[in-house]
């Protein structure tokens, strides 16, 4: 199969080349879980079903404007530095400033109240995760 590269949008290529090194954890934790599930099924455990998993970020930057404040924090590197590269540094903040409360003990919300400070959900000083 022979692709015709010079027809792909430009935009669409100047974003992958820009956040291609970007790890964002909840994509990170989603991809891993995948690879896990795969691990399971090489063992022989439960059948493998052959099928195709096509993932496309980009609606979560669709309503983004292309003109936000991508600025990176200068030479010390911040936890945060990737997202702000793709989303910008006002996303940055909203997420920092959220209130957020978690009801519930299962496997889901421990996953959330890991993944949330990771991201830089309600750690301002003032802002609680509960």
């Amino acid at each position: 199969m022979v692709h015709n590269f010079e027809k792909v949008d430009e935009q669409i290529k100047l974003k992958v080349a820009r956040w291609s090194k970007c790890e964002i954890t909840p994509i990170c934790s989603f991809i891993g879980g995948i690879a896990s599930q795969e691990v399971i099924k090489k063992t022989g455990k439960y059948i493998r079903i052959n099928q195709r998993l096509w993932l496309d970020f980009f609606e979560t930057i669709e309503n983004i404007k292309e003109d936000v404040d991508r600025n990176l924090q200068g030479s010390s590197y911040d936890k945060y530095d990737e997202q702000i590269a793709i989303y910008g540094k006002e996303f940055q903040k909203k997420l920092n400033n959220l209130n957020i409360f978690i009801i519930g003990t299962g496997a889901l919300e421990s996953q959330l109240l890991k993944i949330f400070p990771l991201m830089g959900i309600s750690t301002e000083k003032i802002k609680k995760l509960w």
